[in-house]
Order: structure tokens, then C-alpha cells, then sequence
């Protein structure tokens, strides 16, 4: 079993459809079992989970047996009251000053807890210059970019995740795909 926590202190960061978003990978692609425990008090990936379109389960509490599933991804909650539970930490962040320093802050604190720590650029929207530019400057530093893809919204809008079939041909699906799908080798490196 693997598992990864996605947390920031920040809100509004792309938890959520990365959470949905890396589950897809790995159920569609990867034929992997996940489940999603989803501890933010909006409950968005279980209210996606409803629709009953995502081919895994997600459930709104930390489990009291330990999951049989490969995969197991914790969205988080905005905030430090409820810390990462995992060793791997996703930590998404906007191409903007504040989201960054919040990032940074979560950075320093992860590393004195002993977590190792994906970066990741989220929702870069390439049209704008000052984003291209903090894309191009983190870079440098090996952080993944998750471009702000109209795609990602629509897929969880019909309750599903970029690899549904149902939604193959729509625009922008392959560039989502081969993002989420490089963020997930880098996730787990040695499978």
C-alpha cells in the first residue's frame, strides 16, 4: 500500500481535483485499487464520489482497520489542525506571492516533521505573463506544474476524472492526462 497526504495551509489551492485527479491515474491507467479519504469539512471529493462515476471509493473519516486498497490518497482540510497523516506530502500552490509563501511556510514545517514533500504548481494558467514567469523561475527548482486546465473542472462537473472514457475526445484531455500522468510517476517513483 501506498499513500500520500495532499495538504496546504491554504485553501483554494487544487487539493481537491488533484486528490480526483491522481485517483483517476491510477484506477484507469495503472489498474491500481484507491481510496480517497477526504477530511475537508466541504466533503467535495465524497460529494463527487456520490454521482457514482469515479470507479473508486472515497469515504469522509480516517478508517479505524487498515485499507486494503494500493493506493490510498488523504485530502486535507485547509489549515494546521488537521497535519499530514503520511510520510509523502503533496503540497499544491498558486503561481501568486501569497500562495507561495504560505508554501514556503508548509515546506519548513513539513521538512521539521520529517515528510517528504512534493511541490507542486498548481493551477498556472499560461495565457498570463506573470504566471509563465513563476512557472519558468520554479522550474529551476524541480517543482511540478499542474496547468489551470478548463477540463479539470468539467470532468469533475460530470463526476468523473480526466481518465473517464466517457469524456476521451474532449478538448484538452490528452495535455491533462500526460500532467497528472508525469505528477504520478513522480509520486511514486519506483512503480
Amino acid at each position: 500500500m501506498k499513500a500520500i497526504s495532499v495538504w496546504n495551509q491554504k485553501g483554494g489551492v487544487g487539493k481537491t481535483t488533484l486528490s480526483l485527479q491522481i485517483a483517476g491515474y491510477f484506477v484507469k491507467v495503472q489498474k491500481k485499487s484507491v481510496l480517497i479519504i477526504d477530511l475537508d469539512p466541504q466533503l467535495s471529493c465524497y460529494e463527487i464520489f456520490e454521482l457514482g462515476k469515479l470507479g473508486f471509493d472515497v469515504i469522509t473519516k480516517m478508517p479505524s482497520a487498515k485499507p486494503t486498497q494500493d493506493i490510498i490518497i488523504i485530502d486535507h482540510p485547509p489549515g494546521t489542525q488537521e497535519l499530514p497523516k503520511t510520510k509523502k506530502v503533496l503540497v499544491p500552490f498558486q503561481p501568486s506571492i501569497l500562495s507561495y509563501k504560505a508554501a514556503v511556510r508548509s515546506f519548513i514545517f513539513l521538512k521539521k516533521m520529517n515528510k517528504t514533500v512534493v511541490k507542486v504548481l498548481s493551477c498556472v494558467d499560461t495565457r498570463k505573463a506573470e504566471h509563465r514567469a513563476v512557472q519558468a523561475q520554479l522550474q529551476k527548482q524541480n517543482i511540478f506544474t499542474v496547468c489551470s486546465r478548463s477540463i479539470y473542472e468539467r470532468s469533475i462537473n460530470q463526476g468523473m476524472t480526466v481518465f473517464h472514457p466517457a469524456i476521451a475526445n474532449l478538448y484538452g484531455i490528452n495535455q491533462a492526462k500526460n500532467e497528472i500522468g508525469f505528477l504520478c510517476a513522480k509520486l511514486f517513483k519506483n512503480k
